[in-house]
């Protein structure tokens, strides 16, 4: 497979092959449906350190936003149980693929701030199961003493 670099500063025309490992840099797929004028771009791995963390934080911050968003718009007991179960598959995902490119104190924050929202919505979902057990039980109670002739 061919593989190009493009480089901003030095940029004469010249395309420059180079021949990259995949654990040397963080590959993104473009997004599809965009068009590109001219080419075909299929990955882009960057390998410049400081853009692969702020590129990896800002993914991660954007979808923490969205856990805590729907933490605190959400009512429902199912949903809060689905959104637990994908926060779970995140933590797993983050420690397989992102670790590697983060710092360890980024790391170890983010692991609390991940804890943190796991029992917020463990306690939303065990919440939700009471109120409903209440509910059952008080509507078997009201069935019970309906009308005797």
């Amino acid at each position: 497979m061919k593989q190009y670099l493009i480089s901003k500063k030095s940029f004469n025309g010249d395309v420059v092959y180079l021949n990259i490992d995949d654990n040397m840099g963080y590959k993104v797929n473009p997004k599809k449906g965009l068009l590109y004028d001219g080419i075909k771009v299929n990955e882009i791995i960057f390998i410049k350190r400081d853009l692969i963390n702020k590129i990896i934080q800002k993914k991660i911050r954007n979808r923490l936003d969205k856990y805590i968003n729907y933490l605190i718009d959400d009512d429902d007991d199912s949903d809060s149980r689905r959104a637990l179960g994908d926060l779970q598959r995140y933590k797993v995902f983050i420690q397989r693929k992102y670790v590697k490119f983060l710092d360890g104190k980024y790391v170890t924050l983010l692991n609390n701030k991940l804890d943190i929202l796991e029992r917020n919505f463990k306690t939303k979902a065990i919440n939700s199961i009471m109120v409903n057990e209440r509910l059952s039980n008080t509507y078997e109670e009201i069935s019970k003493t309906g009308k005797s002739r």
